[in-house]
């Protein structure tokens, strides 16, 4: 039985659990009235091939399912809908749903360790610190938030993207983040360093920032943009970049 929960549990783990939403639609007629009513609803069902990999019935995903994330973090959840209503505990992130433009298929993911794809943090979220996250196999957007600390986070697989950040957030450099797969586009962040970042593989964008210290940099794919106070603070020379290093104003 333990090797068995095992594997679905390294399932869900590697590609979060996906779901699919089923919009259900509903029609009354009121003889007193001489009226129709219509209501809406929507739940979640299993995804037919994540549910067939793991060789199991509706009912059995479900409860795998709970049982997953009760045995992981001793938190409860009663179905598949519940898995929209935890994204934080304790302004810590706990569920996310990952690659959420996709309308035919939702997977959310338990923030630890990876995130098999793309997440966007945003304000109604409460979430102050990343936490246990590690990984982002996708891009990471904040989004409206007073997040002060990266947590864990050493890599971003995408894109890493900041807008609308609460100024009073003390969030002024990237804690353990070592690598970015796409651009880092902090244009207006209070951000001071870029503390043990070593590669940014698209743009690197700091305009409108308070950068002060570029930290560990050794490779940027892309142009980096530079507020233009900056022009003749950086030293280059150790930094091998692949557009060019442009100044503005704001």
């Amino acid at each position: 039985m333990e090797y068995y929960k095992h594997r679905i549990y390294s399932v869900f783990d590697n590609e979060g659990i996906k779901v699919k939403p089923i919009f259900k639609m509903g029609l009354t007629y009121d003889l007193d009235l001489n009226e129709t009513n219509s209501s809406s609803n929507f739940c979640y069902l299993p995804f037919e091939e994540q549910k067939a990999k793991l060789k199991l019935s509706d009912d059995e995903f479900i409860d795998a399912v709970i049982d997953y994330i009760y045995d992981t973090t001793s938190v409860r959840i009663k179905s598949l809908k519940d898995l929209e209503n935890y994204p934080s505990i304790n302004n810590l992130p706990f569920i996310l749903k990952v690659n959420e433009y996709n309308s035919h298929l939702n997977i959310f993911s338990l923030a630890f360790g990876k995130i098999p794809g793309s997440i966007t943090i945003r304000k109604e979220h409460r979430v102050l610190d990343l936490g246990n996250i590690e990984i982002v196999d996708g891009s990471l957007g904040l989004s409206h938030t007073s997040i002060n600390s990266l947590g864990k986070l050493k890599k971003v697989n995408g894109s890493f993207w900041i807008s609308y950040h609460n100024e009073d957030a003390n969030f002024s450099d990237l804690n353990q983040l070592e690598e970015i797969g796409g651009s880092l586009l902090l244009r207006g962040f209070p951000i001071k360093s870029l503390s043990k970042l070593k590669k940014v593989g698209g743009v690197l964008n700091l305009r409108g920032t308070k950068i002060e210290d570029l930290g560990a940099l050794e490779f940027v794919g892309e142009h980096i943009y530079l507020p233009k106070s900056k022009c003749k603070y950086f030293n280059f020379e150790n930094i091998e970049i692949g557009g060019e290093i442009k100044y503005f104003s704001s």
